[in-house]
């Protein structure tokens, strides 16, 4: 009696264990399913944007840009950190206007320090200043760093949950470009077929 009870005890108590456990890797969120992300994708395509540098910035501010890459971050996050030094770098080397790269801070233990970060990296990408207004319409973005592509018609070409090196982002901006040479202003997604890297 006591030994069938204790072999019903561990049997239970490895179900539990092997559910805990579960290797299956969890599917990245999606943002087009947040509402708050929608409210997000809305303010961010129709408002001007008050940066850390002083200037204000509308992202599609002037008719040459035709698409803002977008990341989300913060400064407790090393991955963050570290793409937006990348990011920078990929807006240093662009010769035209036509991807506007910004940063989005994001609320967090490291709010107070995206400042003085930007300054200790010299960062020169323009990054949003953080507001309550905008702690609240980023309640979508549940993964930091989380960097979208957005085009001039306010679709969502491409999202990248984590950390993408130069190369990645290079990449993907001579293919913007080479594209947009070849069939002029046309839908984006009639041309390019990138779907989520994860």
């Amino acid at each position: 009696m006591k030994s069938s009870f204790l072999l019903s005890a561990l049997a239970i108590g490895l179900a539990f264990t092997i559910a805990a456990c579960d290797p299956t890797p969890a599917e990245a969120p999606s943002l087009e399913g947040c509402m708050s992300f929608d409210a997000t994708l809305t303010t961010l395509l129709e408002n001007e944007f008050e940066m850390y540098d002083g200037t204000c910035l509308r992202l599609f501010g002037d008719s040459t840009t035709r698409y803002a890459l977008v990341c989300f971050w913060d400064t407790w996050s090393s991955l963050s950190r570290k793409q937006v030094r990348t990011l920078d770098s990929v807006n240093r080397s662009l010769t035209s206007n036509m991807v506007r790269v910004v940063g989005a801070p994001l609320a967090g233990r490291g709010r107070s320090d995206v400042a003085s970060y930007l300054t200790k990296e010299a960062i020169k990408i323009p990054c949003m200043k953080v507001n309550a207004q905008w702690d609240t319409l980023t309640n979508g973005i549940v993964v930091v760093p989380t960097t979208v592509l957005i085009d001039s018609n306010g679709s969502i070409v491409q999202k990248v949950f984590g950390y993408r090196d130069q190369q990645y982002w290079t990449s993907l901006i001579a293919e913007l470009s080479s594209r947009d040479n070849a069939h002029g202003n046309v839908p984006f997604d009639s041309r390019l077929g990138l779907g989520s890297p994860n």
